[in-house]
């Protein structure tokens, strides 16, 4: 299989299994973390924005990006789903949707306003949210109601009527059905092309733009919108 592919089907990438430091070049075990981390800007990270080897990708060549708390988390009443979208690399990348009493795990990065204006360039498939009334508790036991978010553009991917979770993604009393990136790119191939390799079809969406905004029209037009109350800060289509 071609490296392209196997790095498409790789997402969302290696993630750690508590809280960390980040720094382009270097990741450490982040142990605790000071009050003074806390007066930066909470952003939910669900997907790929958990693991360091995507967020070296992000920030590599930004001067100065400095540190980047990447706090885990457990944040209750979501999950962590497919979003009705395939990325430029070829990955069916990650939103979240209400799923009542569930327990998913996420990071919580604090970011500063430089470090937030990169990752908003990245994410020009999704909407910059303020969301409310949120239960969310740290490995180091900090509790937020409140949070930043992305949230896909086109909404949920939409398999017979419901979202679709990562299965890479831990989480309790989880009632979607989940799957991993590969079982994902396979149910998205039997909606838009049914019956190709799926080595040939991910590599269709990697290297041919116009094949793959006609698959992403098509998930779109099927997906599933959000369920849980935001507040738009800024469209990201606008980076």
């Amino acid at each position: 299989m071609r490296e392209e592919v196997e790095f498409a089907l790789s997402y969302p990438f290696a993630i750690p299994r508590s809280s960390f430091m980040f720094t382009v070049g270097q990741t450490q075990p982040l142990k605790k973390l000071s009050d003074g981390f806390r007066s930066r800007l909470p952003v939910i990270a669900v997907g790929s924005n958990q693991s360091p080897s995507q967020l070296t990708r992000k920030y590599k060549g930004l001067a100065d990006t400095g540190e980047i708390p990447a706090e885990r988390a457990v944040l209750k009443n979501f999950d962590v789903v497919y979003a009705a979208h395939l990325a430029g690399y070829g990955s069916v990348p990650a939103t979240f949707q209400s799923s009542p009493g569930t327990l998913v795990t996420i990071f919580v990065l604090w970011l500063t306003e430089i470090q937030l204006s990169r990752m908003h360039q990245t994410e020009s498939n999704y909407y910059f949210d303020k969301l409310n009334g949120l239960e969310i508790k740290t490995e180091f036991g900090f509790e937020l109601d409140t949070a930043y978010a992305y949230t896909a553009r086109n909404g949920c991917l939409n398999i017979e009527g419901s979202p679709l979770a990562l299965a890479e993604i831990s989480a309790k009393d989880r009632y979607f059905d989940e799957a991993t990136q590969l079982q994902a790119q396979e149910a998205v191939r039997d909606i838009t092309d049914a019956g190709k390799e799926i080595g040939t079809f991910v590599l269709e969406t990697i290297e041919g733009a116009s094949v793959r905004d006609s698959r992403i029209k098509f998930l779109a037009k099927k997906a599933l919108q959000p369920t849980f109350d935001r507040k738009l800060i800024v469209d990201l289509s606008e980076y």
